[in-house]
């Protein structure tokens, strides 16, 4: 049954700046398997950066899309918004991305909209973690730096 307290808006109006999303400038290698993403990419390390550098620009679309749905209590909508980042970092070898995205989509889907809330902050900060992960180890060693 959906929770019945209050969601506070506080959290949803002002995404998080990277400085505070990302606490450290140290990689965090157990968010990103490497090896794992470039054998998806059939080895081809020119193609793994072009699927990172997708990813990464498309990064701030799913955390602006799971905040409107949020903001407009729209359950359907966060499912799938959530679904959406949920593959996106499973096909990346994001593993705890790819989870907390998975657990935002079941609350969305059994109507927990208040537990989603809760997980926003940290489901930002994987991703900005994520971010800086393929930039550090796919996208920098060519040169190229995304935001």
């Amino acid at each position: 049954m959906p929770s019945k307290r209050t969601i506070d808006s506080s959290v949803l109006n002002e995404p998080q700046s990277s400085a505070d999303l990302v606490s450290t400038s140290e990689v965090c290698t157990d968010l990103f398997d490497k090896d794992e993403f470039v054998r998806r990419n059939l080895g081809d390390l020119e193609l793994s950066r072009d699927v990172a550098t997708v990813f990464i620009s498309c990064a701030p679309e799913y955390i602006e899309s799971i905040r409107t749905a949020l903001t407009a209590l729209n359950a359907d909508e966060l499912r799938k918004a959530a679904h959406k980042l949920k593959g996106a970092a499973a096909n990346l070898a994001l593993s705890q991305l790819s989870k907390l995205a998975h657990t935002i989509e079941t609350y969305a889907k059994d109507g927990e909209l208040n537990n989603c809330v809760d997980l926003l902050p940290e489901l930002e900060q994987k991703l900005a973690q994520a971010v800086e992960v393929m930039n550090n180890l796919i996208i920098k060693p060519q040169g190229r730096v995304h935001q």
